[in-house]
């Protein structure tokens, strides 16, 4: 039987929850330092805003930290309801990405929830090498993938397997 386990995490970053105006970041690099984590509106590279936290070289938690978008890095205008968002985090010292993403904010107001949107469950099957890059024999499954949850306005993806079967 071939062997599940994953080697340790090292930097990742992942998208909590989303409101109309904000968003939390969870992140973990692999060494602690300052970050610059930057987020703009999808297709608006120009509209760049950012903001630097640090990861002190003395913590005893392995170098994780959550954030809030834009609200902890004042003066950063509030996030636009129903509008997607991109945002990179890098290590400063020498630009090592440690995640990069998109989300969704949530509607203002429940009269502006889209008529139509699906919610996604899928398996936790591992389709990358250990170098997080997809499998020859993933990717057609995961452009495949890609294009279901986008024809069916997926706005929320849940990634569970063994603890739910």
């Amino acid at each position: 039987m071939k062997d599940f386990q994953n080697g340790p995490l090292r930097n990742m970053v992942a998208v909590g929850a989303v409101g109309p105006h904000s968003a939390r970041l969870w992140m973990r690099s692999e060494r602690p330092g300052a970050l610059i984590i930057r987020w703009w509106p999808d297709g608006e590279a120009h509209a760049v805003s950012q903001g630097d936290l640090t990861i002190p070289a003395a913590n005893e938690r392995d170098n994780p930290c959550s954030v809030l978008v834009p609200e902890d890095f004042p003066p950063a205008p509030p996030l636009t309801p129903l509008r997607r968002y991109r945002f990179r985090v890098t290590h400063r010292a020498d630009g090592a990405c440690i995640g990069e993403g998109r989300f969704e904010t949530a509607p203002a107001r429940a009269e502006d929830t889209p008529a139509r949107f699906a919610l996604a469950l899928m398996s936790c099957h591992q389709p990358f090498t250990n170098n997080g890059v997809p499998t020859v024999e993933s990717g057609q499954m995961l452009r495949a993938t890609h294009r279901c949850l986008q024809m069916h306005n997926t706005k929320l993806v849940f990634t569970v397997g063994d603890q739910m079967y």
